[in-house]
Parts: structure tokens; C-alpha cells; sequence
């Protein structure tokens, strides 16, 4: 300041704030308004020159990635003469952007190899940009699981008792079956898919051959990518006692015959045993009301039952008919019979007076029809025989008269000994006193 010697005196002093990035040389001119006496103010300038600092953006600030990876950019933001460089925080992040001034960061994701999530980073001028990456999907797997008691223990020959293999699928995808393998005297065969999470069942079948030991493992052939797909399965073949039956099917005919009104019901005996049996009764079994079994021979604790007379050879196979009478017109759905073998006496041969048969011929299923005339109350008694010079043989059992005419149909066993398409057959009919 002129009058104050070679040193200048600082009266102000002022500050000045510019914004960041701000780079440029900006000259300020100072003046006063009015000065003290004997001083003056001579116009002075000065530069104003930023610190150099830089403000940064990014956008997007962040990314999305899927499991399988990709490339993709986001934009820097910042004044032209700033400098800036890409840094990513993980080695399955790749990129080599920098520049100056605004521009953009280019960048690719390698495959996440893991099932879990991932987070990384991108940065640029201390500013983040956040990086999430899927997981990879869970790969496809079938998990099979096999349960059940296959111990089917002592089983006499000639039988067939039956159990439940589980085969269940814990995975995430379907679980095919293409074949099971059993070991000799079981059986049990099934393919098919099995959804994640569910189970099937498979009927697995013991049918020893001779009096032995049978056993093994269960094998299930399948595409399963784990668990265990196998299962032990064990049984016992021993001889059955001397003459013994077994019910091979019981099979009732819904369809009611319209030359009878009658429901007929086949039941399928084998003999398994080692001896003949020289006859059986059938107790028959969840009779409905208003269902009365016609074949019955009798009762027993108001069961009825219904007995054969005849040999049963080991092995032989004997098919039985029952007939059924229903009030309502509707098959008895459910009834069933027990069998026992048992020693039955041929029935005694009835006489009376004979009856006059009105016709008799074989129908196309088999059954020989014998068609008479009764009266109400009466009792009638039909017997058989192969040629006119043998013995008549009794059928069983006796009818009722109804004051109409019966058609009586020969079914065979047990009615008579065998079919009646077997060879000749000829009828006649008494009439009890």
C-alpha cells in the first residue's frame, strides 16, 4: 500500500469456494468505495485455481447376473479432465475400462459354478458398483429309497402269497424304472416313472416250486443318480400236509341269467397236496341280505354251505358253480367261500314218482337245461346218469315246486360229479312223497 513503506498491509482477507473439479485460472479485481485520507487503493488482481479434486458417478449403480454369467456396461459420470479406472473385487468379474472424463465400464461374469449366490463390486473413483450373480440351478437328481417286509417265511407249495414293495423317489426329478430283478421263486415285474417326491407300490409274488429255501436281494433297474436300489426278500418252501385244498379265484358273474333269474358264482379248487380228497364243502360267506345260496346242501350256525362228493387228485384242478337267488334283482357283490376238505358221503339215492320232463338240452355256455312242471310245496329230486345201463347218481339239491314250470340247469360240480358236456348225459325226475 503506497505511504506504508515497501510491505504491504492486509486490511481484508476474503474466501473463495469453487467447486469441485473446478480447474480453471479465474482472475478477481478489487476496488474500494472509499479509501482513508492519505491512503489510496490501486487496482489489484488475483488467481483462484481449484484444488483438483474429482466427483464421480455411476449409472447404473448396480447389476443383476444370471448363474450362466454374460457381459454388459454401466456409464461414468465426471467432468472431462478427470481420470478415472475400473477395479473389480473378485477374479470372476473381468474388466480393463478406464479413461477420462465421462465414459463407460464394459465388463463380463464368468458361469457361477455354485448353487449359492455370489456379490462383487466394480469400482471407479471410490464409487461402487455392486455386482449379484444367481446361483446355479440345482442339478436334476433321482433318489431312490426301496421299503417293505418281503420275509414271506414258510409257504406250503403249490401256494402263492403275495406282499408290497415301496420303490420312492426323494430327488428333484423323475425317477423311470425300467426292470426289477428277484431272485428264483418270486416275482413282481413293474416300469414306469416315479414323480419327485412320491412312491409306488409293487405286488411281489412267492410261489414256491419245491420244499426249499428261497432268498436274496431285489434289484430295481433304474436311472436313479443315488440311494439304494436294493431290498432282501427271503421265503421258505415247504410240502403241503396230504390232500389239500386251495381256492385258486372266486369270480361272481354280474350279469343275472335271464332263462333262470339266477347269479352264478365260479369258484377255481386245486388240490396241493400230496393225496387225493375225496370230497370238500365250500361254507359260503357275507351273504347279503335277501340273497339265498340255491346250491346249498345245508346250514351250519346259519352259514350254508355246500358239499361235493368226488375225488380231487394231487394237482387236479376243479371248477365249481354256485348259483345265487337275489330278492332285489342285484348281484350279491362281496360273497365268499371258505373251503375244507372233508369227507362227504355220496347222497342216497331218492325215490317217488317220476316226473314228466317237458324238454332238456345243452345251452352255449355249457350248462344242461332240464325243464319239468312242479306244484307248490312240492319237493323234486333230479338225477343223472352217463348211458341208460348204469346207476342213477343223485344231483344235489333237491328243489321246491312253485307251481311253475323249473328250468333246472346242470352246471356240474357240485350240483353233479362232472360237466355235463363231458360225455352223455341223461335226466330223469322224482317227485317226493
Amino acid at each position: 500500500w503506497p505511504g506504508v513503506g515497501t510491505t504491504p498491509v492486509l486490511l481484508y482477507r476474503a474466501w473463495f469456494t469453487t467447486a469441485s473439479g473446478f480447474s480453471e485460472t479465474t482472475t478477481l479485481r478489487f476496488s474500494a468505495s472509499s479509501t482513508p485520507p492519505g491512503y489510496s487503493l490501486d487496482a489489484q488482481s488475483a488467481s483462484i485455481v481449484s484444488d483438483g479434486g474429482c466427483i464421480y458417478a455411476l449409472e447404473p449403480s448396480n447389476a443383476l447376473v444370471s448363474a450362466s454369467g454374460g457381459a454388459d456396461s454401466f456409464n461414468v459420470n465426471t467432468a472431462a479432465e478427470c481420470a478415472w479406472t475400473a477395479s473389480p473385487s473378485d477374479a470372476w468379474i473381468h474388466t480393463t475400462s478406464s479413461g477420462t472424463g465421462p465414459g463407460s465400464v464394459s465388463y463380463s461374469i464368468d458361469a457361477n459354478p455354485s448353487t449359492q449366490s455370489r456379490v462383487g463390486t466394480i469400482t471407479v473413483g471410490g464409487q461402487t458398483f455392486t455386482i449379484t450373480q444367481d446361483g446355479a440351478a440345482e442339478p436334476p437328481t433321482s433318489v431312490i429309497a426301496l421299503s417293505g417286509d418281503l420275509a414271506f417265511g414258510d409257504v406250503t407249495v403249490g401256494q402263492s402269497p403275495t406282499r408290497t414293495l415301496t420303490i420312492s423317489n426323494s430327488g428333484n426329478a423323475d425317477l423311470t424304472v425300467a426292470s426289477l430283478t428277484y431272485p428264483a421263486g418270486f416275482t413282481g415285474a413293474w416300469t414306469g416313472r416315479i414323480p419327485p417326491g412320491r412312491s409306488t407300490n409293487i405286488t411281489v409274488t412267492f410261489a414256491p416250486a419245491t420244499a426249499n429255501n428261497y432268498g436274496g436281494t431285489v434289484t430295481v433297474n433304474s436311472d436313479a443318480t443315488g440311494g439304494t436300489n436294493t431290498l432282501p426278500i427271503s421265503g421258505r418252501g415247504i410240502m403241503p400236509p396230504p390232500g389239500t385244498l386251495a381256492i385258486g379265484e372266486q369270480v361272481l358273474n354280474p350279469e343275472l341269467d335271464r332263462q333262470t333269474g339266477l347269479f352264478y358264482q365260479q369258484v377255481v379248487v386245486t388240490n396241493i397236496g400230496t393225496q387225493p380228497v375225496e370230497g370238500l364243502r365250500l361254507s359260503v360267506t357275507n351273504l347279503p341280505a335277501g340273497v339265498w345260496c340255491l346250491s346249498a346242501t345245508g346250514t351250519n350256525q346259519g352259514m350254508p354251505f355246500v358239499e361235493f362228493c368226488g375225488t380231487i387228485k394231487p394237482n387236479q384242478t376243479l371248477t365249481l358253480t354256485l348259483a345265487y337267488y337275489s330278492a332285489n334283482r342285484q348281484a350279491p357283490v362281496g360273497v365268499r367261500v371258505i373251503i375244507e376238505p372233508t369227507v362227504v358221503s355220496p347222497p342216497p339215492l331218492l325215490t317217488g314218482q317220476l316226473q314228466t320232463l317237458r324238454n332238456a338240452y345243452l345251452r352255449p355256455d355249457g350248462k344242461m337245461t332240464v325243464e319239468f312242471d312242479t306244484q307248490p310245496g312240492r319237493t323234486y329230486a333230479v338225477q343223472y346218469q352217463s348211458d341208460l345201463n348204469g346207476e342213477w347218481k343223485q344231483a344235489q339239491p333237491t328243489v321246491r315246486g312253485t307251481g311253475l314250470r323249473m328250468l333246472w340247469l346242470d352246471s356240474g360240480p357240485p350240483q353233479t360229479e362232472t360237466p355235463p358236456e363231458a360225455g352223455a348225459r341223461f335226466y330223469r325226475v322224482i317227485v317226493l312223497p
